[in-house]
């Protein structure tokens, strides 16, 4: 992909078995995965990471932003449709990207194309005192270099509650929605963490007040948008009775809007809690 070319797609990787979901998949039942052997980028967070791919599909090299540290976003570049990956020289976007926010840990992040080009990418971040935050950056025309934008997109009960894993979906009307994980009781507990939404009219700048949209306990989320324009999400939970995060379940927006979902009944894709 020629620097600068603008991504029409975004393509998240969940932690839990390095799945790619695509947006605009196609609609059908809930899917069934099959894990692919070996490893696809080493010594990356086990978070979430945002891949975009070119203007055309079928034409590489796809670009993926990933954490690593837990301070740092970098970048790698593939040419063999996702099944190798180069690291790309440089970081994308740290703890010390002017202007500077309070941002001690980057714990997720999400990325999509604004309709100059750029991208603008939402991330969550714990702060210097322990805060939990959504914040926003966009990149510059080559999608290499980002600044962050001033302010908070997402924030619960002033920083004390948990929010983080944003997964950003441009819906059928032109509008972004974002879902994440945020402590649906208040504070910081791991079995009160659910899948909350917002919506925004301007490209992700600024976001409506959220709410929940599965009331489950949920890891991390990811949102496709599919042929049909509602929106699936995949989300990582523990068994009963564990805490371990080990399986990936799924739920369909009732419509279009993607602020409701029925959630569909088996596993997308378990792992053994122990791994």
């Amino acid at each position: 992909m020629p620097t600068g070319t603008p991504p029409s797609r975004k393509w998240v990787l969940l932690p839990i078995a390095a799945a790619i979901f695509l947006q605009a998949a196609p609609a059908a039942s809930a899917p069934t995965f099959t894990k692919e052997a070996g490893i696809l980028l080493a010594s990356a967070a086990v978070m979430q990471a945002a891949i975009t791919p070119p203007l055309q599909a079928g034409v590489y090299p796809l670009r993926l932003f990933f954490i690593r540290g837990s301070t740092a976003v970098y970048s790698a570049s593939t040419d063999s449709g996702g099944l190798a990956w180069t690291e790309e020289a440089g970081v994308r976007l740290s703890t010390t990207t002017l202007p500077q926010l309070d941002v001690s840990t980057i714990t997720g992040l999400s990325i999509l194309p604004m309709a100059d080009g750029r991208l603008r990418m939402l991330y969550s971040a714990i702060g210097t005192t322990g805060a939990f935050h959504i914040f926003s950056a966009t990149s510059a025309a080559d999608g290499f270099t980002w600044f962050n934008d001033t302010g908070t997109r997402i924030e619960a009960t002033s920083g004390s509650t948990f929010v983080g894993f944003p997964s950003l979906v441009k819906l059928s009307n032109g509008t972004w929605r974002v879902y994440y994980i945020q402590d649906s009781n208040g504070g910081n507990q791991v079995a009160d963490r659910q899948v909350f939404s917002a919506l925004s009219t301007n490209e992700g700048l600024y976001f409506s007040s959220g709410s929940v949209v599965v009331a489950k306990t949920a890891g991390e989320v990811d949102a496709t948008l599919l042929t049909n324009n509602k929106v699936r999400l995949f989300y990582t939970a523990p068994l009963t009775g564990e805490t371990t995060n080990s399986t990936v379940l799924s739920g369909l927006s009732t419509d279009t809007n993607g602020s409701s979902f029925s959630l569909e009944t088996g596993v997308r894709l378990s792992t053994l809690s122990s791994s």
